[in-house]
């Protein structure tokens, strides 16, 4: 989640947005799952989503992600729509389908 977000939900305490930070989290020592992020590469909110961080501490920490960087994307309905199934999918086979 980018700082601008933590900030509107939070507030300004930055210790207690760790408890929400996934970088923060995993860094921690938290683990889960494999981990499914797709990220568009036009997404005007990308300099504030890090997902250079993400996959930095899961690859460091051993946690598992799949993250997809997809092209010519931004941040609106339709890359949502375009890849949700892809995200139905991950979640059943991790709930146990």
């Amino acid at each position: 989640m980018g700082v601008d977000a933590l900030q509107r939900y939070l507030g300004d305490d930055r210790e207690a947005w760790r408890r929400y930070d996934v970088i923060d989290l995993i860094r921690s020592g938290h683990r889960t799952t494999p981990i499914l992020a797709d990220q568009g590469t036009e997404d005007e909110f990308l300099p504030n989503l890090l997902p250079d961080a993400l996959a930095a501490v899961c690859r460091d920490t051993g946690q598992p992600l799949v993250l997809n960087m997809r092209e010519g994307y931004d941040h609106s309905y339709w890359f949502i729509q375009s890849f949700l199934a892809d995200h139905f999918e991950h979640h059943a086979r991790a709930l146990g389908d």
